[in-house]
Order: C-alpha cells, then sequence, then structure tokens
C-alpha cells in the first residue's frame, strides 16, 4: 500500500521542438511550476471527482496490461502494485491543464513510473547519458498509450525538473536558462486558446506529411535549423537572435502548419507577424489550449488589445 504521495511532479512546456524531436531534431524544454501532479489517498468521504480521477487511472492501467499481453510489451513497471493502488482508491491529483501541451500525461506517465517501477533510475543526481536514454524510451513506451507516437521528452522533463535540451546525437542535456532572456521585449507566455484538442489525431496527421518528400524536405532543410536558431539564440541570452528567429519560425508555422494553429487564431498569428509586436508559436501538439507568445509590447497592452488569457 502507498505510504506517502511521493514526490510532486510539474509541468512543463516546450520552448522549441515541437514535432521536428520526433524527426531526429533538438528540442528544449523548462519545468512549468505553476501546475502540479501528485498521488493522493482517497479522503474520507471518497467524492465524486476522486472516484472519477481513480478511474481514470484504471483506465490507463488496463491499457497497459492488455499491450503486454497482445503485444508482447514489458512496460518495467509491477502492474500488480499499480492495480492494487488504485483498488484502494488513490488516484493522481493533477490540476495540470489537458490538451494543452503543459505536460498532463507527462507528469502522469512520470509518476506513474517512479511510483511502479521495481528499481526506478534516480532523477537526482542526473543520470548518466545511457541510463538517461534508457530512461528516455522507457517514459516514451508508457506515453504512447496518449499520443500514439511519443518522444519520451515530457515524461523526461516532468520526472528530472529541470531545464532540458534534447539532442539526437549528445541526448538529453541539463541546461540553466538566463532569466530575462529578452530583457526589457517581455518575455515568454502562454496564451490559452479555450479549445480543445486531440493530440494523437495531431501528430499522426503530421506523421503523414512527413511520408511525402517535399514535406520531410522542408522539416530537415528549413524548419529544423530555425528550431535550432532559437534555441542557440535563447541559450546564449542573444535577444536581438532570439526574436528573429522567433519570429520565422512563427512565420514558417503559420504557413505549413495550419492545420495545428488553433481554429479561429489564423488572423491574430498573422496580425503578429505584420504588425511585430507580438509573435505566436505552437506550444506542443498545437490545435488547441495554449499557443506560446512573445510580446514585444507590455504584458498588461497585450491583454488590453487581445481577448486571450495568458497562464
Amino acid at each position: 500500500m502507498m505510504q506517502n504521495p511521493g514526490r510532486t511532479f510539474f509541468g512543463k512546456i516546450m520552448l522549441f521542438g515541437e514535432y521536428s524531436v520526433i524527426c531526429q531534431g533538438r528540442a528544449l524544454t523548462v519545468p512549468l511550476k505553476q501546475f502540479s501532479a501528485s498521488w493522493s489517498a482517497p479522503s474520507k468521504h471518497y467524492d465524486h471527482s476522486e472516484v472519477a480521477l481513480n478511474q481514470e487511472m484504471k483506465d490507463y492501467l488496463l491499457a497497459l496490461v492488455r499491450s503486454e499481453e497482445n503485444e508482447g510489451i514489458n512496460y518495467g513497471i509491477d502492474l500488480n502494485a499499480f492495480a492494487l493502488d488504485l483498488l484502494r482508491g488513490y488516484y493522481l491529483n493533477s490540476d495540470i491543464p489537458r490538451g494543452s501541451g503543459l505536460g498532463s500525461s507527462g507528469a502522469l506517465v512520470a509518476s506513474v513510473y517512479e511510483r511502479f517501477a521495481p528499481n526506478p533510475i534516480p532523477f537526482a543526481p542526473l543520470p548518466a547519458f545511457k541510463s538517461l536514454k534508457r530512461l528516455q524510451r522507457i517514459l516514451a513506451q508508457l506515453e504512447s498509450h496518449f499520443h500514439g507516437i511519443s518522444s519520451g521528452l515530457d515524461p523526461l522533463s516532468c520526472y528530472v525538473g529541470k531545464p532540458l535540451v534534447i539532442d539526437p546525437v549528445y541526448g538529453p542535456i541539463t541546461v540553466s536558462l538566463p532569466s530575462k532572456p529578452l530583457h526589457h521585449k517581455g518575455g515568454f507566455f502562454l496564451a490559452d486558446t479555450r479549445l480543445q484538442r486531440k493530440t494523437d489525431e495531431l501528430v499522426n496527421g503530421f506523421m503523414k506529411d512527413y511520408q511525402k518528400v517535399p514535406f520531410r524536405n522542408m522539416i530537415h532543410d528549413m524548419y529544423t535549423p530555425v528550431v535550432d536558431f532559437c534555441m542557440d539564440a535563447l541559450l546564449k541570452g542573444n535577444s536581438d537572435e532570439l526574436l528573429r528567429g522567433f519570429r520565422h519560425l512563427s512565420s514558417m508555422q503559420m504557413h505549413h502548419f495550419n492545420p495545428m494553429i488553433p481554429k479561429g487564431f489564423e488572423e491574430l498569428w498573422e496580425e503578429g507577424l505584420e504588425s511585430g509586436r507580438f509573435y505566436l508559436k505552437l506550444c506542443g501538439a498545437g490545435g488547441g489550449d495554449s499557443s506560446l507568445v512573445i510580446p514585444i509590447i507590455s504584458r498588461k497592452q497585450f491583454l488590453c488589445s487581445k481577448a486571450l488569457e495568458l497562464v
């Protein structure tokens, strides 16, 4: 039986690398400490919301059991211990918005792995390269239930709880970020579009496009270099290069990732590019809840001029 709730897993945001990371590109994620998830014991009255959260975990467990039985997949966790805790009413208490690219499934997977893996790879100190890559593969397999395809980056970011650069050659690397990457020009904010999305449909649609040679060449020859430029500018603290790269990235996403742009936000996206007052980019798979925004004008002015909530 679970003796304590364990540690808290924070949400995450992928600043750069959505989609390119599943095509052998680099990506950068950072913890988002406004949102978190942790295991909870059932209350004395065990209300409806607790029952619903417990049932969601039971559905996830059932999917893992079926995959192990039908496909021979070994997830490396103790499914019997998982089942016993769920039968006792335990559930994952999370306020991470779903379908928003902020790590709701990543935190869930990270918490399940740490709780029920017989010998979980420790998160601190950061594991050696080979162990970290193995951990990423395990977490990717556990998260594939939610998205069809997973790089393992989201749950790894939630598990480690530090900014991570994922490099196809050097693997996951912890990094430090400048406290004010844009200096006086504002910062990174999340704009809540209040729309729902289905991540697996968006990812599957991207993978179908990726099978087409022109689209695949665009990803490798044009899109990925811009992502790398933005990441390097941020890590160097070069705000001018970061803004220039971010604008280019926003433009490329508007033209090549149109199905992922939240419905009804195409004009706002284009307005930012034309005015230069703010730029939008996808957050995670896109299609809904949150889009990353850099207001060059002040946060207050942006809120007054746009009907968007900044997280």
